[in-house]
């Protein structure tokens, strides 16, 4: 005797359907994980341009501090004009300093987001506070 309650039938048609349907979901799945591995990779390559900025601009501060200390020995200057030149020069240096500092945030994000796209399925932390002047 039969009993059709404890028995599943499976019928070709119906495993066509769900290879179909896990194939779609499946399909829909790694293209999400594709555009955030995508998103992940153009985050990491604008903190990597915003890092070469940052030590870009400290490099040319610094060769500007180092021309205006140049300036102030061969003009030999004294007094109150000597010391208002090494007040311009220790501003240079402590923009200089700000300015590495933010690129080696920079850095430390692009790296997070490199590592971040080649993982699209795991969370991401929050960025860390930017660094203040």
């Amino acid at each position: 005797m039969r009993d059709a309650r404890f028995r599943l039938q499976v019928r070709l048609r119906t495993l066509l359907v769900l290879v179909a349907v896990s194939s779609v979901l499946g399909y829909y799945g790694a293209e999400k994980l594709r555009q955030r591995s995508a998103s992940l990779q153009a985050l990491a390559f604008r903190h990597a341009r915003l890092k070469k900025f940052c030590l870009a601009d400290a490099n040319s501060i610094l060769r500007r501090a180092v021309r205006v200390n140049r300036l102030a020995r061969r003009l030999g200057l004294t007094g109150e004009a000597k010391a208002s030149k090494q007040l311009e020069i220790a501003q240079y240096q402590k923009h200089a300093t700000f300015l590495r500092n933010r690129a080696a945030y920079h850095a430390g994000l692009e790296l997070k987001y490199l590592q971040a796209a080649n993982r699209p399925w795991l969370p991401v932390k929050p960025d860390p506070p930017v660094p203040k002047p």
